[in-house]
C-alpha cells in the first residue's frame, strides 16, 4: 500500500468509528436502516484492522466492531431473522417491522456477524471469545432462517421496502432479495469450513 492510501483508509475507519452511536449502531441512509448501517460499519472497521502496524487505535476499532455486533445481536428475532421498518429511517430509532423478519435485512445482519466473527476468532481474550460463541449461534439461526424462506425455485419472495432515498422515499430493489441472501449464505458456508 502507498502511505497516502493507508492514511486515507485510516481516516475512513476513524470516521466510521466517530459516526457510531452510543448504542453501537450506525444510521444507514440508503437502506433500512440500522441493519444496513451496521453491515457497512462492521465491514469497514474489520477492513481497517488489516492495516495492522499502521493502525494506532486498533483496540478502539475492535471495540467498535464489538459494540456494532452487540447491537445487531440484540435485534435478532426469535425466528432467527431481523426485521426493521422503513420508519426507522425517518425516526432515526430502531422500529421493528410489522411483518416480522425480512430476508434482505437478515442477510445484511448475517454478513456483518460472520465478518465480525472472522476478526473475533483471532482474539484470545475471554470477552471476545464469549461474544464469538454468541455470534456464531446467532449466525446459525440466521442461516436457517434464510434457508427456510427460500422458495423451491431457489428464489426468495419480495418482501417489504429495503431501500431508502432522502430518509423518506422507500425503494424496492428486486434483485436484493436474491443477491444478499446468496452472498450471506456463501460467506457463512466459507466461515463454517
Amino acid at each position: 500500500y502507498t502511505q497516502g492510501g493507508i492514511d486515507a483508509a485510516i481516516a475512513g475507519a476513524n470516521f466510521i468509528l466517530s459516526d457510531q452511536e452510543a448504542s453501537g449502531c450506525w444510521y444507514g441512509s440508503w437502506a433500512v436502516c440500522f441493519t444496513y448501517g451496521g453491515w457497512f460499519g462492521i465491514e469497514g472497521l474489520c477492513a481497517a484492522l488489516e492495516l495492522k502496524e499502521h493502525l494506532k487505535n486498533r483496540n478502539e476499532m475492535l471495540e467498535g466492531i464489538k459494540r456494532g455486533l452487540l447491537f445487531l445481536l440484540s435485534k435478532q428475532s426469535e425466528d432467527g431473522g431481523w426485521g426493521e421498518s422503513v420508519e426507522a429511517c425517518s425516526t432515526k430509532e430502531w422500529v421493528p417491522c410489522e411483518d416480522g423478519s425480512q430476508v434482505i435485512q437478515t442477510a445484511w445482519a448475517l454478513l456483518s456477524i460472520v465478518r465480525a466473527g472472522e476478526v473475533l476468532r483471532l482474539e484470545k481474550d475471554e470477552q471476545s471469545l464469549s461474544l464469538l460463541a454468541q455470534s456464531d449461534t446467532s449466525a446459525v439461526d440466521a442461516a436457517k432462517f434464510l434457508q427456510k424462506r427460500q422458495c423451491d425455485t431457489g428464489d426468495w419472495k419480495q418482501e417489504n421496502i429495503s431501500g431508502v432515498f432522502n430518509k423518506s422515499c422507500g425503494i424496492t430493489y428486486t434483485a436484493y432479495r436474491n443477491i444478499f441472501p446468496i452472498w450471506a449464505l456463501a460467506r457463512f458456508s466459507t466461515y463454517c469450513q
